[in-house]
């Protein structure tokens, strides 16, 4: 890893779906070396966070599962639009999730690592917004 970036260079994104779990992902990618090791340990515990929301998330469907099969007269779900707003979510939900662990996981890694993280860290040049080279990076 580098943390010598050219701020002129676009953000390449993960892939062409632009989903949540891919938006953090390319975040990671384009300012994970920058990161010190206080921002990097707040980062990996973001992981529980999202274990428990993950698991929030199974219990709702649960509970939505036994409303549906003791729904006899479809008060819940009255159309197929109902049930696609639910599945959306709870798609979205699970991606975004999916994103935070993934990140946390790098954190984590990079910290298990750190000695030879920061012995191939090379020092920046100048330090600049990824989004616009007129705005400096604030780093804590």
């Amino acid at each position: 890893m580098t943390t010598e970036k050219n701020t002129t260079e676009k953000i390449k994104p993960r892939a062409k779906l632009c989903n949540a779990s891919n938006v953090i992902l390319t975040l990671w990618d384009n300012t994970g070396d920058n990161l010190g090791k206080d921002d990097l340990e707040f980062i990996s515990r973001i992981g529980a966070y999202a274990r428990n929301e993950l698991e929030n998330i199974g219990e709702n469907l649960e509970n939505i599962a036994c409303m549906v099969l003791e729904d006899e007269n479809a008060v819940y779900f009255q159309g197929g639009n109902d049930v696609f707003i639910l599945l959306s979510s709870v798609s979205h939900q699970v991606n975004m999730m999916c994103g935070l662990l993934a990140l946390a996981s790098n954190a984590q890694s990079t910290l298990d690592n750190w000695d030879a993280f920061k012995a191939t860290q090379q020092k920046p040049v100048s330090k600049t917004c990824l989004i616009s080279k007129n705005l400096p990076l604030i780093v804590a």
